[in-house]
């Protein structure tokens, strides 16, 4: 009777044992199997997306291929616009050369007073003169591509020049750097501020040689 006790209770801890062995394998193979289940479900899933996403793609592809053979039309169209603006606004330097004059004082002079602009090697010369002598007032530069496209330009000094060192020495020389000049085409004139002491003549010396 022990015998048999012993047996059944060894039976029942060897199934238990096998059943918990077996629940454990039994469990494993079964997340293998739904993993596997899964895996195949997500690969053909996967797949069936990354065709998809392929014809999209080409579908993009070819849709993004005519776009750009648009904008490359259309980047060489404003190309061409934009080659045309450049060509059509710049324009040709101005030759300004020559020798202009001013007297136009009023009460400010009282006998033969007058400015003579010359302008002859890209450089700009205005001299003061009256009954009493000549007087060097500027001596620069002439920036002819600024002329062309604004009318006007700055004259940087030139003291280091036998004529810019006699404007250093005038009574009446300028002692600035830089002068502002304009250029009136259609009136063949150069005008510019004429400094004298505390008074300021607007000076527009035309064409006269």
């Amino acid at each position: 009777m022990g015998v048999r006790i012993g047996r059944a209770l060894a039976a029942m801890m060897l199934c238990g044992a096998l059943a918990i062995g077996l629940g454990a394998c039994g469990s494993s193979n079964a997340s293998d199997a739904n993993g596997s289940a899964n895996g195949s479900a997500n690969s053909s899933q996967t797949s069936g997306d990354s065709s998809k996403k392929s014809e999209q793609s080409g579908k993009s592809d070819s849709d993004g291929s005519a776009t750009t053979t648009d904008g490359s039309d259309s980047a060489s169209t404003s190309s061409d616009a934009s080659g045309s603006g450049d060509a059509s606004a710049s324009a040709a330097p101005v030759d300004i050369t020559g020798t202009y004059e001013f007297s136009d004082f009023g009460k400010d002079c009282t006998k033969d007073c007058k400015i003579t602009v010359t302008v002859k090697d890209g450089m700009i010369s205005a001299v003061m003169s009256d009954d009493f002598g000549e007087y060097p007032y500027w001596y620069g530069t002439v920036d002819s591509a600024s002329i062309a496209k604004t009318g006007k330009w700055t004259s940087k000094a030139d003291p280091k020049s036998a004529q810019g060192r006699k404007v250093a020495k005038s009574e009446f020389g300028s002692e600035d750097s830089t002068k502002e000049f304009t250029y009136d085409a259609k009136a063949k004139s150069i005008n510019f501020d004429l400094k004298f002491y505390v008074r300021v003549n607007h000076v527009k010396a035309k064409l006269v040689g």
